[in-house]
């Protein structure tokens, strides 16, 4: 008896607690500085593209960068700005970068 009204109690204070989705989904911050994991990397990197700022992506590059093609191929820090640049001017909605 115990154990139907602990799970009852259980039940209804889980239903009674407001999920998630109470409060709406933050934008998300596109500056370096307040990044702090893979996705605020991603997003700050794909602004920077956005706005073409080839300059400022080039110095939040590593200088051992290395960009992996769809052919296979592996490029370094300057053939994977210029392959970006080149993306650029087209639809980049395709494009995965993932964060080691």
């Amino acid at each position: 008896m115990r154990n139907r009204f602990a799970i009852l109690a259980l039940l209804a204070a889980m239903l009674a607690t407001p999920a998630c989705t109470l409060w709406r989904e933050h934008p998300g911050s596109t500056r370096w500085a307040d990044a702090t994991g893979g996705e605020g990397l991603e997003r700050s990197f794909w602004k920077l593209v956005k706005d073409k700022k080839w300059g400022e992506l080039e110095h939040h590059l590593a200088s051992n960068y290395v960009a992996v093609s769809a052919q296979g191929g592996r490029l370094d820090k300057a053939a994977a700005l210029a392959q970006i640049q080149k993306l650029s001017s087209t639809t980049t909605r395709s494009a995965t970068f993932r964060p080691n």
